[in-house]
């Protein structure tokens, strides 16, 4: 015995099928009995209407022209693997699947529930509600493309909207201020752009989800009044509900006159480079040349003052004394130019060596012992037991730390204090609102940090970094009561980056001292 579900003229019952019948009891408990070729359990498709499951509508669909998948609309499979809604298309049998389209006979959606015996509570039979969704689905296709093209009429520059290829050409249709324009002056781009064509012409074979950006470089294309445009394309599927491709969409942005600024920066910083190479070869050049003279000048010079050619009196040997020192203070900053030009080139190269820190740290301040000492400065060394040795290029650095300690001797008051220290530093440590993030080499290890500390002028807040520019001072009028180039700093910030350190200056402003800081990994 089973329990369906029928209709007779269109009204539902409920009742247990016989071998050529259907028994059911009305609501009156009244008993009918219908014959089974009566009674429509093969009905056809009616919208929310409740059919019987016992059979299914192969041949009903059969009937109507229409082949349906081995996945049955109905209880083919057992119940269990059905149970649920979902959507099934039905085609005609004449219809033809073709790559991206078909013409769409019947949607169906079906939704699936189990009936319980009301005796034991078993699944004995089920029942099916149908409803026809075909013309659902084909507002629902239109409400995509409505809602896709309602956007390109918002983008300022190039959208455009394509279902089919021509394989020759895109065209990408002008909106402004989100009006498409159909006077005769709108001008509809049309790009002959091969490697375009090319790309839109295999988008439709992208698996579900994919999406196509095209980003920079950007496509050079054609107008149709001969001029030149830069574009950038921006392209994605658009699917139907089933998942399958229907066309795609994608935004095409006129970036011409950036296209064209960007050119335009581009060709101003090449020309100066190539003014700035120009300048340090000059530069080089001139160096070379000063330099020749200035050696001739100076070692006569001290011919003279150590009497090699006769005696002299004091006010001679005291001028002599003026020339030789402005000589080397010329020599000085001759040699720094040029060492500023090798590094702009890239010509100057560091030569690594086993360096004693101590040792490094003495000879500097030797160099400027006899000036400090004059100036009543008192002077101090200390150094960490555990940095005795570093690998650096030894002259670089003894330059770069006779420049920091003639800054110091320079701008400390007679009678001021200076001091050096060099000890190990974890990077982590290392002042970021100075040097950034910067961890290069350190691996794990500790760095080597070298400072020189003066009592001196020091340096108000938003000179510290400038005074690392070439040719900048931190007092930069031109009555300035410290004179100098303003290239010892900078020199010596180029020298510690070779050897991939970082040099900075702490100070808490005018008339507190400066302490100038550099790490090596």
């Amino acid at each position: 015995m089973k329990i369906v579900r029928c209709f007779y003229v269109d009204t539902l019952y409920k009742g247990v099928l016989a071998d050529d019948d259907i028994t059911v009891w009305e609501e009156n408990g009244r008993k009918r009995c219908f014959k089974l070729q009566d009674v429509t359990l093969l009905a056809p498709v009616v919208p929310s209407k409740i059919v019987s499951v016992g059979l299914n509508y192969s041949s009903h669909a059969e009937e109507l022209g229409m082949s349906i998948p081995e996945n049955p609309i109905i209880f083919i499979k057992p119940s269990t693997a059905v149970i649920g809604p979902y959507d099934a298309i039905i085609y005609p049998k004449i219809a033809q699947r073709v790559d991206y389209e078909a013409e769409l006979a019947l949607v169906i959606k079906k939704e699936a529930r189990n009936v319980r015996a009301r005796d034991s509570g078993e699944y004995i039979e089920g029942y099916t509600c149908f409803n026809d969704v075909t013309a659902r689905d084909l507002q629902k296709k239109d409400v995509q493309w409505t809602r896709a093209k309602s956007f390109d009429t918002f983008a300022p520059i190039g959208p455009w909207i394509e279902t089919e290829v021509d394989p020759g050409s895109v065209q990408v249709r002008a909106y402004v201020n989100g009006e498409l324009k159909q006077d005769s002056n709108t001008r509809e781009f049309i790009f002959k752009i091969p490697q375009l064509v090319e790309f839109i012409s295999g988008i439709m074979t992208l698996l579900p989800g994919d999406v196509i950006t095209t980003g920079t470089p950007s496509n050079v294309g054609s107008m149709v009044p001969g001029d030149k445009v830069v574009v950038e394309i921006s392209t994605s599927l658009i699917r139907n509900s089933s998942g399958e491709p229907i066309g795609f969409r994608g935004v095409a942005r006129d970036v011409t006159e950036r296209k064209q600024a960007e050119a335009e920066q581009k060709k101003a910083k090449e020309a100066a480079e190539a003014a700035n190479r120009a300048k340090s070869e000059f530069l080089a050049n001139m160096s070379h040349e000063l330099r020749t003279p200035l050696n001739h000048i100076m070692g006569f010079t001290e011919l003279i003052v150590t009497k090699c050619f006769g005696e002299i009196n004091d006010v001679q040997e005291e001028y002599l004394n003026d020339v030789i020192q402005s000589s080397k203070h010329l020599l000085s900053l001759i040699n720094d130019i040029l060492d500023i030009s090798k590094i702009e080139e890239g010509r100057e190269e560091i030569k690594l060596s086993e360096v004693g820190v101590r040792s490094l740290m003495e000879q500097s301040l030797l160099m400027i012992k006899e000036k400090a000492v004059k100036h009543g400065l008192k002077l101090s060394i200390s150094t960490n037991d555990l940095v005795p040795v570093i690998r650096a290029d030894e002259r670089k650095l003894k330059q770069v730390l006779y420049n920091l300690l003639s800054n110091a001797v320079k701008f400390t008051p007679d009678g001021g204090n200076l001091s050096m220290m060099a000890k190990l530093v974890d990077p982590a440590v290392l002042p970021r609102h100075k040097i950034g993030d910067y961890h290069a080499g350190g691996n794990g290890h500790k760095f080597v940090e070298f400072t020189v500390s003066d009592s001196g002028i020091g340096i108000k807040p938003e000179d510290q970094d400038r005074i690392f520019n070439r040719f900048e001072q931190a007092d930069g009028s031109s009555n300035r009561r410290y004179q100098g180039a303003g290239l010892g700093l900078a020199l010596s910030r180029d020298l510690v980056e070779l050897h991939g350190g970082k040099i900075w200056v702490e100070s808490e402003g005018e008339g507190k001292g400066s302490t100038f800081c550099f790490v090596l990994p």
